[in-house]
């Protein structure tokens, strides 16, 4: 009987031996086909793939200096080819080919695929598309609500979640706003497309400044024109590009506002506005 097991061993050891060279059912076919497929693979610590000097995810060439030390081609030159690690010389005859590989294919999910994106991208190229994700979350612009979401699911929600919190208008169409001093924000929704935008009010001492946000991705950008008119003891007016933000907050604008001086109101002191917002991308 020990025989009889020992000898259906050999006979299974020389059948896998002649499958492996090719020489029966499921032999070199098979191992092409096995060599050529998909392995999926847990990268415990995947900041083992970013640069140590900028922590940015490793591209291009990578460079490595006599202890293995490895940075991205760019910071090689920052540094001036000494390693900040063991300060050795990084020299660019020594990449590290098997890293450069690695990097290049690794496939990975977008960060905002919990919000619909469905990119799978190499590790090197995340960050780009991160920066430009559609998907990127919005967060609502009412105070107290903590909704957040892809813009299309935040528009939805802000329409069923607060529909009278907002002054609907449509693009290329002037609408007129009274806005009191105390008003720090006017939330506007555009009527077909429901994307929101913020008439922000800053109280400065030299008098109010007004200038238009608009909640959204990225790719929002440079995709729209505002013309802001302030009617006071004059007619203060200024077309700009609104800032584009995922969270909206009520800092000073970055770029252009309007700036109505102290002594411009009348008692009351409230602020009759004219604004119309073109869409003049995509």
């Amino acid at each position: 009987m020990e025989f009889l097991k020992r000898q259906r061993l050999y006979e299974g050891s020389d059948s896998e031996a002649e499958a492996s060279s090719g020489g029966g059912p499921g032999g070199s076919n098979s191992r092409v086909k096995e060599e050529s497929e998909e392995k999926s693979v847990v990268l415990g610590d995947p900041k083992l793939l970013d640069c140590p000097i900028c922590y940015s995810p490793l591209h291009g060439d990578i460079y490595q200096c006599e202890n293995g030390h490895i940075a991205c081609s760019y910071c090689t030159m920052t540094v001036l080819r000494k390693c900040p690690t063991c300060k050795g010389k990084i020299s660019f005859s020594n990449r590290c080919r098997v890293m450069e590989k690695m990097v290049e294919s690794l496939i990975i999910e977008c960060k905002n695929h919990v919000y619909g994106c469905e990119e799978k991208l190499s590790y090197n190229k995340k960050d780009e598309h991160e920066k430009e994700c559609p998907h990127t979350p919005c967060y609502c612009p009412i105070s107290w609500c903590r909704f957040s979401n892809s813009y299309k699911n935040m528009n939805v929600h802000f329409t069923k979640a607060h529909p009278y919190s907002a002054t609907s208008f449509t693009y290329n169409t002037t609408f007129s706003l009274s806005v009191e001093r105390s008003q720090n924000q006017v939330v506007l929704r555009e009527e077909n497309e429901g994307v929101i935008f913020i008439l922000k009010q800053n109280i400065l001492r030299s008098g109010r400044a007004f200038s238009v946000d608009c909640i959204g991705p990225p790719m929002f950008i440079a995709g729209f024109l505002c013309h802001l008119t302030v009617k006071c003891v004059g007619t203060l007016s200024l077309e700009a590009i609104p800032e584009v933000h995922a969270k909206w907050d009520h800092l000073m604008p970055k770029t252009k506002y309007l700036t109505v001086p102290v002594g411009s109101f009348s008692k009351n002191e409230r602020a009759s506005v004219q604004l119309c917002i073109k869409k003049i991308g995509g």
